[in-house]
């Protein structure tokens, strides 16, 4: 802008260039809002509309409060209030520390936040059962997936038991339906409704 007014002499020109180029600025800041705004505004349209159209056509849905809400509140302040602290104690300044910490804060302490969810009721019983069979079926993520897994089922309060060889097609698992349950099994150990 500066090489291409450089040569002019009426000075109003120059300050009417300078203002259009203002204008344009503030005109791309405003549609760029905009633009994010419609963008959340569609995908919340996209949601709501997408759970009342599997309400109606597919199959009754039910939202409980506790798992979906409550349990991953109450395991996420407690989870951050210990990385909190344990950033605290260990961050030193330095590039080392920059790196290492959100490293540690993100990878391995996804285990010590499954372990608080399945602590304040986030899994019942047949989810549980239900995760253990999808880390069976996972393929090259199986390990990370497994410590997920061991963390929600101590932070359950359920020993772990040892993996069936075969996997999930030697578990009985069909889906997730309920059919797993039988007829001498009991039922459900906490509500997903209420809570532990």
């Amino acid at each position: 802008m500066l090489i291409t007014q450089a040569r002019l002499h009426n000075y109003a020109e120059v300050w009417g260039n300078w203002m259009l180029a203002q204008n344009f600025v503030y005109a791309y800041q405003v549609i760029n809002t905009l633009y994010k705004n419609l963008l959340f505004v569609g995908l919340l349209t996209k949601d709501i509309l997408g759970y009342w159209v599997n309400h109606r056509v597919c199959f009754r849905q039910r939202f409980y409060v506790w798992p979906t809400l409550v349990a991953p509140l109450l395991a996420g302040a407690v989870h951050y209030a210990l990385l909190r602290w344990a950033g605290g104690l260990l961050w030193r300044q330095g590039p080392l520390g920059s790196i290492l910490l959100p490293f540690f804060s993100l990878v391995p302490s996804l285990p010590l936040f499954a372990l608080f969810y399945a602590f304040f009721g986030g899994w019942d019983q047949e989810t549980l059962e239900e995760l253990r069979c999808a880390v069976e079926l996972s393929g090259a993520l199986r390990g990370p997936a497994r410590l997920f897994w061991l963390g929600s089922a101590w932070g359950a309060h359920k020993p772990a038991p040892r993996a069936v060889p075969g996997g999930a097609a030697r578990s009985g698992h069909r889906g997730s339906t309920g059919a797993r349950r039988g007829a001498g099994q009991p039922a459900l150990s906490r509500d997903p409704q209420n809570g532990p």
